[in-house]
C-alpha cells in the first residue's frame, strides 16, 4: 500500500467514525426528546431506518411506517418484477419521509407527488399498470392523539389492527408523463436554468421559468411575482 493510498483510507476510517458518532448522538438525543418505538419493534429494521432516515421516531413516522408497509403488502401479489412505484402523499408531515425511506419512491427519484391538501391520506401504485392502493388515517386513529402522552399514541399506531387505522381501497391512477429531468432551459428573464419540462409550451422559443412572468400569464391572469415559489 502506497503512502497515498494508506493516507486516504485513514481519513476515510476517521470519517466513517465521526459520523458513526454523530448518528448515534443523535439517535441519543431524540430519544431523550421524542417517543421510542416498543419493545417488539424496536429491531425491527424497516423502522429502524425509517427512524435514521427521518432522525426521530415519533407518531407521525408510526402513520407513515404503517402505511408504507401495508401499502407494500396490498401491492405485492400484483406487482411484477419489472414494476417500478409512484407514491401520491397529501401532506408534508412527519409520515412522508418513512413513505419515502420504505418504498423507495423519492422526489429526486421523479417517483414521489406531493399535494398540498393537508389530508392524511397516502397513495402507492405500480408503474406503469396505475394499480394503486389509498390509505386514510382514520377518524378514530386520530381519537387516540393522547397529548400528553405522544409515546403511547405511536406504539399503538404501530401494533393496533389495520384496519383500525387506516381505510384502505383499491384505485386506479393517472400516471404522470415523464420529465426529462437532464434537459435544462436558462430563462431569459432571470436568466437561471430550470428544468425544461417545466417550460410553459407557448414560451417555448422564449423560454421562461415557472417562478418568471410572461405575456401569456399576464393575459390569462396567473402571473408570478419574480422570486416567488
Amino acid at each position: 500500500m502506497t503512502d497515498v493510498t494508506r493516507s486516504t483510507t485513514q481519513r476515510y476510517s476517521a470519517a466513517e467514525k465521526l459520523l458513526d458518532e454523530a448518528c448515534s448522538a443523535m439517535i441519543s438525543s431524540q430519544r431523550q426528546q421524542c417517543a421510542t418505538p416498543p419493545t417488539d419493534f424496536i429491531a425491527e429494521p424497516d423502522l429502524q431506518r425509517a427512524i435514521i432516515f427521518h432522525g426521530h421516531f415519533c407518531p407521525g413516522l408510526a402513520i407513515g411506517y404503517r402505511a408504507a408497509m401495508l401499502a407494500l403488502e396490498y401491492l405485492a401479489e400484483a406487482r411484477r418484477p419489472q414494476d417500478g412505484l409512484l407514491a401520491i402523499v397529501e401532506n408534508n408531515s412527519c409520515a412522508v419521509d418513512a413513505i419515502q425511506c420504505l418504498t423507495g419512491c423519492t422526489l429526486g427519484n421523479g417517483n414521489f407527488i406531493f399535494q398540498n391538501l393537508e389530508r392524511h391520506a397516502f397513495t402507492l401504485a405500480l408503474v406503469p399498470g396505475g394499480t394503486a392502493v389509498r390509505l386514510c388515517l382514520r377518524s378514530e386513529a386520530r381519537g387516540r392523539n393522547h397529548q400528553q402522552d405522544k409515546e403511547a399514541w405511536a406504539c399503538w399506531l404501530l401494533t393496533a389492527p389495520a384496519e383500525q387505522v387506516f381505510d384502505v381501497s383499491m384505485t386506479q391512477v393517472e400516471l404522470p408523463p415523464d420529465d426529462d429531468h437532464n434537459s435544462l432551459a436558462v430563462c431569459e428573464r432571470c436568466g437561471q436554468l430550470f428544468l425544461q419540462s417545466h417550460c410553459h409550451q407557448q414560451d417555448a422559443d422564449h423560454p421562461h421559468c415557472p417562478a418568471c412572468p410572461t405575456e401569456h400569464r399576464r393575459s390569462c391572469g396567473c402571473e408570478l411575482a419574480k422570486g416567488s415559489k
